[in-house]
């Protein structure tokens, strides 16, 4: 949903009223404070090897935020483990298509990955390391969690697992 309005026109009231709301109703809610985080590049970011750019501080930004405005509905709210785990560290679910295939671009006569050919073979070596390190899910670390709030809670003290854990509380 998208608002927009002048200055002063109740937007955000509307938003607050919508929060209460949802609260009032056991909604899980999601509210993002500083949506300029989300674009600016004031985080680090390192690109996964599925071509996304990952944010994991951010992440773990947003995990506590979520926490924050969550916790009674999260501490409540049991694990369904026949949709637990399914997430990658990027938050893409088993399944699903390539977040960013690898395309012909006919205009420029290459493909969208030809970024790759231009590191140095000890930059890709490193990169490989990374990937490796980051080749894990958090239910490789959390096999059995019994309620959401523990999802969260291991996503905001592994920032490298806060993308994934949001993917799979949302899930």
């Amino acid at each position: 949903m998208l608002f927009w309005g002048e200055k002063g026109t109740g937007k955000s009231q509307i938003l607050a009223y919508m929060t209460a709301w949802a609260h009032e109703n056991n909604w899980i809610n999601m509210t993002i404070s500083n949506h300029h985080e989300l674009i600016d590049g004031s985080h680090e970011f390192f690109r996964f090897k599925n071509g996304l750019y990952l944010q994991f501080e951010l992440g773990k930004e947003i995990l506590q935020d979520f926490k924050h405005a969550n916790e009674q509905i999260l501490n409540e709210f049991e694990v369904d483990m026949s949709r637990y785990g399914l997430h990658d560290v990027s938050g893409i679910r088993d399944g699903e298509p390539e977040p960013c295939p690898r395309v012909w671009d006919p205009l420029k006569k290459q493909y969208n990955d030809v970024w790759k050919e231009q590191l140095f073979e000890l930059e890709l070596q490193e990169l490989g390391i990374q990937y490796e390190r980051l080749n894990y899910r958090i239910s490789h670390r959390l096999p059995d969690p019994k309620k959401l709030i523990e999802i969260v809670d291991a996503g905001i003290a592994d920032p490298n697992m806060s993308i994934c854990c949001l993917a799979e509380v949302l899930e």
